[in-house]
């Protein structure tokens, strides 16, 4: 019976899918002649153009006149670009998608199947791979309390080594390829606006889980992504990792956790700014210092955000923490020496 119901719920279920870009005109093409041959057919789309200069709102209206294109006047970043797109979506689901992609045929059949198969699932994510689909970028995400920093399971592994069958449970996945529930989406008031680019979801996904959804890894629905091993680790974007996942720490712990964990993420991150300045990596280490300037001036608004977040949480840090969702720091730094240092600028 719950089969039945289940099919029958993905015949119904529209969806929206929410393309955000800026300059993206030379990505577009791909990604949305790959969606337009997607398996499952009751979906809409919506490419929200974030302000750009290269043409993209004409040749999307233009080459695909059966996306809605909704044009902001300034460049307002991802998060807050999905939170436009989101605004105009008539879908049951949002599926948040990243403009330099390909779909799998099947990828939105697959994330659907499992979304409708329990209403406490409030997200689930794509495995996502690097363009040539050998090596993989994400199979879903765990997080480190230590660092504050999450961390995309199979990141930059070779795609034949892993059974990608197994649908499990995940602390965020990759903001590539996103479905989120339309009513969960509202409830956690969207993704957050001051986050520009990077950690956006694993907030998101955190917000989720606080309201008592569980996060879902779907290994059958399948994303490839044009974004580089090398850029994925630039120097360029790092001040936005450091300050958006302490923004996220801020906002989401229960008061007792962020006194202790926030505690330790500074000391942490302060030895590794020092150590980084030592190794000559004095980007990344300015982008530390940097991530604390910013919540120190700009502490207010973040408190008030945090209020939002707690007013709605119904799950303790205890629930929410379970043991796989949690990525040793030992571990974690064993990684950053032996495949991430070589990669920095």
């Amino acid at each position: 019976m719950k089969l039945w119901r289940s099919i029958y719920m993905i015949k119904q279920a529209l969806v929206s899918v929410i393309i955000v870009g800026h300059d993206s005109k030379n990505d577009l093409r791909e990604c949305l002649t790959s969606l337009k041959a997607s398996s499952y057919r009751n979906f809409e789309t919506l490419f929200v153009d974030n302000c750009s200069t290269d043409g993209s709102a004409g040749f999307v209206k233009r080459e695909f006149p059966w996306v809605k294109v909704v044009q902001n006047r300034d460049n307002i970043g991802y998060g807050g670009g999905c939170n436009v797109g989101a605004k105009y979506a008539q879908g049951d689901f949002f599926v948040f998608l990243n403009p330099d992609t390909r779909v799998d045929r099947n990828w939105l059949k697959e994330l659907l199947k499992v979304a409708t198969a329990d209403k406490r699932i409030g997200a689930c994510g794509s495995t996502v791979l690097f363009w040539n689909g050998k090596i993989i970028q994400s199979l879903g995400g765990v997080y480190n309390r230590e660092t504050g920093y999450s961390l995309d399971l199979g990141f930059g592994k070779d795609r034949t080594g892993y059974r990608l069958n197994r649908l499990k449970s995940f602390f965020h996945c990759c903001g590539v390829s996103l479905l989120v529930r339309a009513e969960v989406f509202r409830k956690v008031n969207g993704f957050a606006n001051d986050y520009f680019l990077y950690f956006d979801e694993v907030d998101l996904c955190w917000r989720i889980r606080l309201i008592g959804y569980q996060v879902f890894s779907v290994p059958s629905s399948v994303v490839y992504h044009k974004i580089s091993f090398k850029r994925a680790h630039s120097a360029k974007y790092r001040y936005l990792i450091e300050k958006n996942s302490l923004e996220t720490l801020i906002k989401n712990y229960e008061l007792l956790n962020l006194v202790k964990y926030g505690s330790l993420v500074i000391f942490i991150r302060l030895v590794a700014c020092v150590l980084l300045a030592i190794k000559g990596k004095n980007s990344y280490s300015l982008a530390i210092l940097k991530s604390f300037v910013y919540v120190v001036r700009n502490f207010r608004k973040i408190w008030y955000n945090r209020q939002r977040v707690q007013e709605y949480r119904v799950v303790t840090d205890k629930d929410s923490f379970k043991r796989h969702f949690v990525f040793p720091f030992t571990s974690l730094l064993h990684i950053f020496r032996t495949e991430v240092m070589s990669f920095l600028d």
